[in-house]
């Protein structure tokens, strides 16, 4: 009876991980920024740790598994007593859709939904697992590496979580598939065009000028008077002949 118990335990556990590692991923970092600017301590090492999250995720990772790993063990030796050889294909039917369904989808689902507020309350027990886990957590990253290195792989960043095309995938989604608003689609997508006019010109794949007769001019002086800047400005709306546009090093361009 004491090894169900641990199967059971060890289920919570699993359900734990599960819930704590959706939660670190899916939680608003604008808002735990504002709780941690306002003191929050548990926000504040939440920001800190997402800088770096290999360590967190891969006990997250480490931890399910093993967990899973230690039920259905228990489960199976509490179980052969009475049922002798059938106790691991009884345990394995059991417990599959039981860690699939309870363990692993609900969590995730649930959390993903809470997952701001939840992670205030899962984070410091998640650090307190990647401290036991350490060594699991080491040797699992040392493995890795060497054979990422071994085949001639760089090994990935984990910060990158949405790459810039995967955005872009994103946004080109119909307002009923993604959860961003037409509004909030329109201003990320001009962002991302405006981005192309604060890059100098010389570090342009395609530049605006290829196909004019523009040409860098002498750099201008930085500051003008007061009097210059607005007889300028009279000027270029009325005749409309002379644009300039600064580059990242203050040199106009002239058409």
């Amino acid at each position: 009876m004491s090894l169900l118990w641990v199967t059971a335990a060890s289920l919570v556990v699993a359900m734990f991980f599960s819930a704590a590692e959706m939660a670190f991923i899916a939680a608003n970092r604008l808002k735990l920024r504002h709780l941690a600017e306002s003191g929050h301590r548990v926000a504040a090492a939440y920001l800190e740790a997402f800088h770096k999250p290999e360590r967190i995720l891969s006990t997250a990772k480490m931890g399910g598994p093993i967990a899973h790993v230690i039920a259905a063990s228990a489960a199976t030796f509490a179980l052969l007593p009475v049922l002798s050889g059938g106790a691991p294909l009884i345990v394995t039917a059991v417990l599959t859709p039981l860690m699939l369904i309870f363990v692993e989808i609900i969590p995730k689902a649930v959390t993903r939904e809470w997952a701001t507020p939840l992670i205030l309350w899962l984070y410091r027990p998640l650090t307190w697992a990647a401290v036991v886990l350490m060594p699991f957590v080491v040797f699992a990253n040392l493995v890795v590496g060497a054979l990422l290195r071994l085949v001639g792989a760089r090994e990935p960043d984990s910060r990158h979580f949405v790459s810039r095309e995967e955005l872009k995938a994103l946004l080109a989604l119909e307002p009923g598939e993604a959860d961003v608003t037409t509004q909030e689609a329109e201003l990320i997508g001009k962002i991302f065009r405006s981005s192309i006019w604060a890059t100098p010109p010389s570090a342009r794949s395609w530049s605006p000028w290829s196909r004019s007769r523009c040409s860098p001019k002498t750099p201008l002086p930085r500051t003008r008077s007061a009097s210059s800047s607005s007889a300028a400005s009279r000027g270029s709306r009325s005749t409309g002949s002379v644009r300039a546009t600064w580059s990242a090093s203050s040199t106009p361009w002239i058409c």
